[in-house]
């Protein structure tokens, strides 16, 4: 039993320490509301960029780069396709 409240003892100490770091008194940046111009603009902004990207053309599929060192793949041999028979 007492091992049981020492553990649950040291969690309770590590946990506190976690738990204040998620609360937070100070605000922060983005928990204020944003007004209808300040949205529109970010609407704006992200059809842009969104658009700015379908422009970019996509990339053909690159040669293989290690394709000269590689030697190629093994042929099966007579023998090989013997035995499979």
């Amino acid at each position: 039993m007492r091992k049981i409240v020492i553990t649950a003892g040291l969690i309770a100490l590590l946990a506190g320490p976690a738990y204040s770091q998620t609360m937070s008194l100070i605000p922060q940046p983005g928990d204020r509301r944003k007004s209808p111009e300040e949205l529109e603009r970010e609407r704006k902004i992200e059809q842009e960029y969104k658009s700015a990207t379908d422009k970019i053309p996509e990339k053909k599929s690159a040669s293989d780069p290690w394709g000269n060192v590689r030697s190629a793949p093994a042929k099966p041999s007579a023998a090989s396709k013997q035995r499979a028979q």
